[in-house]
């Protein structure tokens, strides 16, 4: 009889243990990924997570999520265990690039560095962009000066920068939609973005030069953005030929949910040809922004 009980009370506390684990601990988090091969590997990261930190303490990081999915493909001799070939901002979601081998890594930085990858990006800004072609933002930014210790925010402007630290920087953007930003209906603008120069901040500080701040965007709104659930910038079209492999690849638009965008105006397509008028922009029939 005693050793009915046990086991009977053995078998009851499995289940009771069980029944806990799967609903109050937290799920494990996963990855989404867009394309895998011997040398790359191409994630959907999503918004408002780092890729990796130098707090011990911080494990849900893309690097972590890595770790927990592919365990085998981590490199101990590497600081952050994966050849994370270029970077996305804490707040931005979309493509990024993950080297598995050293000459993959070589072969992906140097064609970052040598900018022959196209990197294209969806937003919705503020505001409704008057233009309906392309316009071609070639403004330098620099360290902001009076927020060097608080938020990386970068400038445009020559006096409010550190000495030295401006640099050129090139975006060009087209707009797709215009309409309006769901929950608070305020005007707002669906815009491709082409990164041509790759500095810190360079889209978000480029849109709110312009007058039409990223939804969301915190720092560049002045915080007063507070209220969107996250900005609404995304990495949207990764195009690399590095001598190893010919890559293109995308995610679906993650702007077109009524809860957060209700289009009015349809100005481009999201298709082929949007993308040509990036590839190959007419100089007539585009606007320079030069300062």
């Amino acid at each position: 009889m005693e050793y009915f009980i046990e086991h009977i009370l053995t078998l009851l506390l499995n289940y009771v243990g069980k029944y806990l684990k799967k609903k109050l601990l937290p799920k494990k988090k996963t990855i989404e990924i867009i394309y895998k091969s011997d040398n790359y590997i191409v994630i959907n990261k999503p918004h408002d997570l780092l890729i990796n930190s130098s707090n011990p303490e911080n494990k849900d990081t893309l690097e972590w999520r890595l770790l927990a999915v592919f365990p085998w493909l981590a490199n101990p001799s590497l600081k952050n265990r994966f050849y994370f070939v270029h970077r996305l901002d804490y707040a931005v979601s979309g493509l990024i690039m993950v080297a598995l081998n050293r000459r993959a890594c070589v072969a992906a930085a140097t064609c970052f560095q040598n900018r022959t990858v196209s990197k294209y990006y969806l937003a919705l800004v503020r505001g409704h962009v008057s233009a309906d072609q392309l316009i071609d933002v070639q403004v330098p930014v620099g360290v902001d000066i009076a927020e060097q210790s608080l938020s990386n925010r970068m400038s445009t402007g020559e006096g409010r920068c550190v000495g030295g630290s401006m640099k050129g920087a090139r975006t060009q953007m087209l707009v797709i939609e215009r309409g309006v930003f769901t929950p608070d209906g305020y005007p707002a603008t669906k815009v491709l973005l082409k990164l041509i120069t790759g500095r810190r901040h360079q889209l978000r500080v480029h849109c709110s030069h312009l007058g039409h701040t990223i939804v969301g965007d915190y720092t560049y709104s002045n915080r007063r953005d507070t209220k969107p659930p996250r900005t609404f910038l995304h990495s949207f079209r990764l195009v690399l030929k590095d001598g190893v492999e010919c890559i293109d690849v995308s995610t679906g638009d993650p702007f077109v949910s009524a809860c957060v965008w209700t289009p009015v105006e349809v100005v481009n397509c999201l298709d082929a040809d949007a993308f040509r008028q990036l590839e190959t922009p007419a100089l007539p029939l585009q606007t320079t922004i030069t300062s």
